[in-house]
């Protein structure tokens, strides 16, 4: 069974918009860096991306116009208009993830979805989305290991409901499930980098997973 933390104050996910934009809306930056980042390497600059929580356009804006097909997708209205006002180039609409992703089969070339799942009552369905839509699908979550412990440790998120948090064996087991090949999985950090090392399933703060 899936690691499942009680639902906080804030259980819907369009009455937490305004909480999240205030506290949280930029705290992911470096993991969106680190996704950029695969993206200029793996992905032809023709082919089409899709940002499934996209936020206020962190990931679109480090890509610097540099592919001619990309589209954000976020529930809250304050981010998509946020993001576009942020990279014009780029398209943004916004969707309710978690009723599924209005798009055909292998539509789009990548899809990414950046610390998004645990924020949301329905994590499995939205992969299970994510993987149809998408030949390519990039991950980042939180490391269920520290399910319990995160409460008490990042006080930002005290107030913001944390549903589902994955474990290794957990998110391995689904994604095979479904049908999908993992290509990278990999452990990441802000912080204590060298134990990280050392004692990366225990002592990082998330996964990053690639998915073909």
């Amino acid at each position: 069974m899936y690691q499942r933390m009680k639902p906080r104050p804030y259980g819907n996910f369009y009455m937490e918009e305004k909480y999240w934009e205030k506290n949280l809306g930029d705290s992911h930056n470096g993991l969106v860096e680190i996704v950029a980042g695969i993206l200029e390497k793996e992905m032809g600059p023709s082919e089409k991306l899709l940002d499934v929580g996209c936020g206020k356009g962190n990931l679109e804006i480090l890509l610097k116009d540099k592919f001619d097909s990309v589209l954000g997708i976020d529930a809250s209205k304050n981010s998509i208009e946020h993001a576009r006002m942020r990279s014009p180039k780029y398209k943004f609409s916004r969707v309710d993830i978690a009723k599924g992703l209005p798009f055909k089969d292998k539509h789009f070339d990548w899809v990414t979805c950046v610390e998004v799942l645990e924020h949301i009552e329905t994590p499995v369905f939205v992969i299970k989305e994510m993987m149809r839509v998408g030949k390519n699908v990039i991950i980042t979550c939180p490391n269920g290991f520290w399910t319990e412990l995160r409460p008490t440790i990042h006080k930002g998120y005290i107030n913001v409901p944390n549903y589902v948090h994955f474990t290794e064996r957990q998110l391995k087991n689904l994604i095979k499930e479904l049908g999908g090949k993992i290509v990278l999985f990999k452990y990441f950090s802000t912080s204590w980098k060298i134990l990280r090392n050392i004692y990366p399933r225990f002592l990082s703060t998330g996964v990053i997973v690639v998915i073909s």
